[in-house]
């Protein structure tokens, strides 16, 4: 495989280190008094983001490991393996073109069902203060 996969495991863990940050800023600051409106509103949208980013680099990682597992199982004569193997650049940009076309599709239909909207997260609120 021609991947250099070390800017993939960097940015997974600090999108991993990020959204420890946001679970401990969200429990100390918000009940602390300091409660953003701008940042109840921006809120899903970044972690939705983040998710977005940290899917679309567990790929190449995930490819890799498929990779090494059938090359260690005695795999690697196979001619699908083969060219997975030298094609792993387009496999990988395949894979992200795909997702980016069920992105496409799917966040018009969220945005329409409300899927960022606040009334949601107020109603989370209220489900766990019972």
């Amino acid at each position: 495989m021609h991947l250099n996969l070390k800017p993939y495991y960097w940015l997974l863990l600090g999108i991993v280190v990020v959204f420890v940050l946001i679970g401990l800023i969200g429990n100390v600051i918000i009940p602390g008094g300091i409660n953003s409106q701008f940042w109840r509103k921006m809120g899903p949208y970044v972690v939705f983001g983040l998710f977005l980013l940290g899917v679309a680099s567990l790929v190449p990682v995930l490819l890799k490991g498929f990779l090494v597992a059938q090359y260690k199982i005695g795999n690697s004569h196979l001619p699908l393996v083969q060219l997975i193997n030298q094609h792993s650049k387009q496999v990988l940009l395949t894979v992200w073109v795909i997702f980016g076309i069920g992105m496409g599709v799917a966040l018009p239909y969220m945005i329409k069902d409300g899927f960022f909207e606040q009334a949601q997260v107020a109603a989370l609120e209220s489900d766990q203060s019972k």
